[in-house]
């Protein structure tokens, strides 16, 4: 997400806002790794995990079969809540 937030930029979570709404952009814990990404539901119940800055991180595709507990949580990927604000320094 680095071409819209740089480092530093601080971000509002809305905790309470899991449920995938597609294009929107989200928190994540991926395996203790906090990330900010845009997320897509896939047809028959996937997930895509997109990134701007798409060279450098390609997408990560799940398919039904990952999902644990209503989309909350995949295999190793816990949608923590959608990024409502954001705030930064302009170079």
């Amino acid at each position: 997400m680095a071409s819209m937030l740089n480092d530093g930029v601080v971000v509002g979570v809305n905790l309470g806002e899991t449920k995938i709404k597609d294009s929107s952009i989200y928190a994540l814990d991926q395996e203790g790794m906090l990330k900010v990404k845009i997320l897509h539901r896939l047809p028959g119940g996937g997930l895509r995990i997109r990134s701007l800055n798409r060279d450098d991180y390609p997408d990560e595709d799940y398919d039904a079969s990952y999902f644990i507990e209503h989309v909350k949580i995949i295999e190793h990927v816990k949608i923590l809540g959608k990024i409502f604000w954001y705030s930064g320094l302009i170079y």
